[in-house]
């Protein structure tokens, strides 16, 4: 696969169906350091799938920048935000440098809101050293 990749940009689902579709499925893309998640195109799309966020993030372990796009209209479940935080945990040997989510929707902003506070809060319990690049109600940019 790909030895030399260094940055990914694509939507949740197109990376899903290609990692899933991988003949080895042990083996990640340890030489990716960027990516950039879309999880949709347009408003089509109006659920999340937590299983292709985790197997998308599973496959790239060594992240040092991880940008994440909402372009959905509805709010994710707060199990997203519980698996960025895990995401992180993982990456503990190569942490992240930066990393960046953003809601482009303006629904449910009350839900977005909280979202983006309850993984501040999170990130924020867990890893005292990080610092708040930018922060607002619906997205949250955090240098660590």
């Amino acid at each position: 696969m790909l030895p030399h990749l260094q940055y990914l940009r694509g939507t949740i689902l197109a990376l899903f169906i290609s990692f899933a579709s991988r003949t080895n499925q042990m083996k990640t893309l340890d030489t990716v350091d960027l990516l950039v998640l879309v999880d949709q195109v347009g408003d089509s799309e109006i659920c999340f799938s937590l299983k292709q966020w985790f197997t998308v993030l599973d496959v790239l372990p060594r992240l040092r920048t991880l940008f994440i796009k909402v372009a959905s209209p509805r709010c994710p479940s707060i199990g997203l935000a519980d698996l960025f935080v895990s995401y992180i945990k993982r990456t503990i040997r190569v942490p992240l440098t930066l990393f960046s989510c953003t809601f482009l929707h303006s629904n449910e902003t009350d839900k977005k809101e909280h979202f983006i506070s309850y993984l501040t809060e999170t990130i924020g319990n867990e890893y005292q050293d990080v610092q708040f690049a930018d922060l607002s109600s619906t997205s949250i940019d955090i240098w660590m």
